[in-house]
């Protein structure tokens, strides 16, 4: 199927990047490049990550835990680690990526206050990133070249004429970010949910996660996910 019912609200929000580009010459150039620069590799590290940031929420919660709260920090922290973008502060970064998905996945009334919340984070993201990527730039051309997306893409920049622009891994970077955040905190928060309408599911996804047993625990949430789908 076609992107087309997304293209316009993206281009607006971000410019031109693989969620609102069809199949073609263009899309496989663009998903290509990323793959190398965000390879599965990555994943061991990653969960490793994942699982020391929820611990520490976890820990500082003092038994009472906003899950919503969790499901978003995590994967925020997530993405200032593996590509190399913080943003100004978790919050912000947070903020930002909501309000620019709800306009272009959600908004399909157009509301306008909708639509000017998404703008207004827009703008400010855009050039956050632009910051973020000249800076880097400078720290690499001093030998201080991080192993991270960011760092990966300007490596493959300096390297090759067929890399990404600075500006195309800007525009990549705020709908790769945008399109992660929101998407893995609701997905997290309704399968958390759904486990906990059904007793005798929590119990068995409590007692494989126990055993560190990341299959069943996979299958449980696959389940949920299921049940309460994240869209």
């Amino acid at each position: 199927f076609s992107v087309e019912p997304y293209r316009r609200k993206m281009r607006d929000l971000a410019g031109d990047f693989i969620l609102g580009t069809d199949d073609s010459p263009a899309y496989e150039r663009d998903v290509s490049i990323l793959r190398l620069a965000a390879p599965r590799s990555d994943v061991p590290a990653l969960a490793g990550f994942v699982t020391e940031s929820s611990d520490q929420l976890v820990d500082q919660s003092q038994g009472r835990l906003d899950v919503a709260d969790l499901a978003k920090r995590v994967p925020a922290r997530l993405m200032a680690r593996w590509f190399g973008t913080p943003g100004p502060d978790e919050d912000t970064m947070i903020a930002w990526t909501l309000a620019m998905f709800e306009e272009i996945f959600v908004n399909v009334k157009d509301d306008p206050e909708i639509k000017a919340l998404a703008d207004d984070a827009a703008a400010a993201f855009r050039p956050y990133l632009d910051g973020a990527i000249a800076a880097r730039k400078t720290s690499a051309g001093n030998g201080h070249g991080a192993d991270d997306v960011l760092g990966r893409l300007l490596a493959m920049q300096a390297a090759s004429p067929a890399a990404f622009s600075d500006e195309e891994i800007r525009t990549n970077f705020v709908g790769l970010i945008v399109g992660f955040i929101p998407t893995v905190a609701t997905a997290t928060t309704f399968a958390l949910d759904a486990l906990l309408d059904r007793p005798e599911a929590l119990a068995g996804a409590q007692q494989a996660a126990r055993k560190d047993d990341d299959d069943a625990v996979r299958a449980y949430v696959w389940e949920a996910m299921r049940l309460e789908p994240q869209g």
